[in-house]
């Protein structure tokens, strides 16, 4: 049987997109002499890195080809898709699709190729929908993001997938919510950081590193996260606003991630506040220097609000710090191994951190739990069986026809 993982991402791009590579990874592992597995990618870039680290097969599709943009355009019109179900005619991917013989094809993360499926089988992976909680933010509001497509894509992925997959329980109960979905198609599988196959030096350094040596920086929140308005990274602001006026800690926070449109207001918030010596902001980090501040951090914060679990969080867990997290979105399993935030009370980061300072006994027993927690959701056997339980399971109906 052959199945293909489709990669419609940059690997390089940041965020998310390092779940892709370590599924990658994960995907390597699979052991099954029933199992033919390819990569296909819509990126040269990426085509030439899993060439590079992959022995599997890779198949490219050129998605920036003038033919394959007007049909993505017409697709979403229901008379265009009507004349395409009674023509029967195949557009490009799915005919390099049957060219080579993909019985399969999994989807590592969402994509608009999902309106290129006419007859092709396919699992398809889920990774957000906030914006039916928060509509309001800009980047729901179509100006990042095309919401209307977004949900085009969600609403195909539970009329027509083999198997969604997504990160938690709570995702899985609110998909089956918002999109009117069986809960039997859907998959929970944790989103995994590549950040965490990232064996790094104790000798590491760099100008980014000699920078926040020289500025003293010892004892910090890393906050990585880019900076969208959901991001909140304003509840950080407001804390260490409050801590500066009451002169009661003489800790820093770190930021790191790149712009999304919020970072000219943010960076104005801080300098307004007068908190530019204790919140420093950082774009363009590379994997290691991440991992660095991971490494040396006082602990990782995370407001955000938005979604059910954040990388962040994980990527806490296995560097084996202390996390500090809102609570109000996060999913019940991993709310016992999280410091708690409560957004409309700035002073709950000094709760927080204060007690880290005054319970190193409660912390550790707290963070060897999270690390603990970590190694069982992430176990590569059982992560690599739910891969191979998928397509058997697709392989047992598929042998019923051949046409």
């Amino acid at each position: 049987m052959k199945v293909a993982f489709l990669v419609d991402t940059h690997l390089n791009a940041g965020g998310g997109n390092t779940a892709i590579v370590s599924e990658c990874n994960s995907i390597k592992k699979l052991l099954d002499k029933n199992i033919e597995l390819s990569f296909l990618t819509t990126s040269k870039e990426n085509k030439n890195y899993l060439e590079q680290n992959f022995s599997d097969s890779i198949i490219f599709f050129n998605k920036d080809l003038l033919i394959n943009k007007i049909y993505l355009f017409l697709v979403q019109s229901g008379f265009f898709k009507f004349l395409i179900k009674r023509t029967k005619i195949k557009n490009l991917f799915e005919k390099l699709l049957f060219k080579n013989d993909i019985d399969l094809l999994i989807f590592l993360a969402p994509s608009d190729l999902i309106f290129f499926i006419n007859s092709q089988n396919f699992i398809y992976t889920v990774w957000e929908f906030q914006h039916k909680n928060y509509p309001f933010f800009p980047e729901y509001k179509n100006i990042y993001f095309d919401i209307d497509t977004r949900d085009k894509t969600l609403k195909l992925a539970s009329d027509k997938a083999f198997k969604i997959i997504v990160g938690t329980e709570k995702s899985k109960k609110d998909f089956i919510k918002y999109y009117s979905c069986d809960e039997n198609k859907i998959i929970v599988r944790p989103l995994k950081s590549s950040m965490t196959n990232i064996n790094l030096e104790q000798s590491f350094n760099s100008t980014f590193v000699t920078r926040i040596k020289n500025k003293k920086i010892d004892k910090y929140l890393f906050y990585p996260a880019q900076y969208w308005a959901h991001k909140n990274h304003k509840f950080i602001i407001d804390a260490f606003e409050k801590f500066s006026k009451e002169n009661k800690s003489n800790i820093h926070c770190i930021f790191a991630g790149s712009d999304k449109g919020n970072l000219s207001y943010i960076k104005n918030l801080i300098n307004s506040k007068n908190l530019e010596d204790k919140i420093h902001i950082n774009e363009y980090l590379t994997n290691e220097e991440i991992v660095y501040l991971y490494k040396n951090c006082y602990a990782v914060i995370i407001p955000t609000l938005v979604g059910s679990i954040s990388f962040p969080v994980i990527e806490g867990f296995f560097f084996q710090k202390p996390v500090i997290c809102g609570v109000k979105n996060i999913d019940e399993e991993y709310k016992k191994y999280i410091l708690p935030l409560d957004f409309e009370k700035p002073e709950s980061l000094e709760i927080s951190i204060d007690f880290i300072k005054d319970n190193p006994n409660e912390i550790r027993s707290k963070v060897l739990d999270a690390k603990s927690f970590f190694d069982k959701l992430y176990d590569d056997k059982k992560l690599s069986n739910q891969y191979i339980k998928m397509i058997s399971e697709f392989n047992y109906y598929n042998k019923m026809w051949k046409y």
